[in-house]
């Protein structure tokens, strides 16, 4: 007697989808590619997918890592099975939350909840920026508003995502002035103050019995040969200070005689 046989090709179970890694808010994902229809999608524990047509809920799913597995139904089925990720989408929201801030020091960022940085980056080039870290050198700055950006790039299945945050430097007082040594007596104001409002006084105090006027820099009552250190303090947002001597100098002595009174 006699018989047939036939050799059966073992079914094809390759699926693709559009990518191997999707984004928390990019949508529902269906296979793109079946090779073999009418089998079975499952997936690991946690996935939540439509066993007929591999649909992926992404957002019940949940951020983490899943193995796909592809069953197909024919007489040589075989399967196949893909890991895909899940990832949160980038949120680049920061701000500079001490803002405004003094020309010194080093300004940092503040995320938002969830947030990342990328890329950060200022247009007018006169603001002292880490691109990676966001950070501003504060005394490297120029004084302003600026606006900078923080650039998250597309990646991992998700859309890019910027932000925007003002900050805004102010110009540190200018605590110059100038004395000139004086006459015992005479008139000794500082001039050339660069920022009025200030306060002067002694650096350190000798205790000789002198006063300063705190408003003028005016030294009164000062003791001849004695050389003074004021320091002025400005009182501006963002004070400075500066020192500088005087020293009050004695009267010179015009006495003089004469033998007799009567010649």
């Amino acid at each position: 007697s006699t018989q047939t046989v036939t050799t059966l090709a073992i079914d094809d179970p390759t699926f693709t989808y559009a990518s191997a890694t999707f984004c928390l808010t990019g949508g529902n994902q269906l296979p793109t590619t079946v090779a073999t229809a009418g089998g079975i999608f499952t997936g690991s524990a946690g996935l939540s997918i439509n066993s007929s047509t591999g649909e992926i809920d992404v957002a019940i799913t949940g951020i983490g890592s899943y193995d796909v597995t592809y069953t197909t139904a024919g007489s040589c089925p075989d399967d196949l099975t893909l890991t895909i990720d899940i990832t949160a989408s980038p949120d680049a929201t920061f701000s500079y939350a001490s803002s405004p801030y003094c020309q010194s020091g080093t300004a940092t960022i503040t995320f938002g909840p969830g947030a990342s940085g990328g890329v950060f980056s200022e247009a007018t080039g006169d603001l002292s920026i880490n691109a990676s870290t966001g950070e501003v050198d504060l005394s490297g700055s120029v004084a302003g508003v600026y606006t900078v950006m923080n650039d998250i790039a597309a990646s991992g299945g998700c859309a890019a995502a910027n932000s925007s945050a003002s900050i805004e430097v102010i110009a540190t007082d200018d605590p110059a002035f100038t004395l000139t040594d004086y006459c015992d007596g005479s008139a000794n104001s500082a001039t050339g103050i660069a920022t009025g409002g200030g306060v002067f006084s002694f650096d350190p105090d000798l205790g000789d019995g002198s006063t300063v006027d705190g408003s003028t820099g005016e030294i009164t009552s000062g003791v001849a040969g004695t050389t003074y250190t004021l320091e002025y303090v400005t009182a501006g947002v963002c004070p400075d200070s500066s020192t500088q001597t005087v020293t009050t100098l004695a009267i010179d002595d015009p006495t003089f005689t004469y033998a007799s009174a009567t010649f």
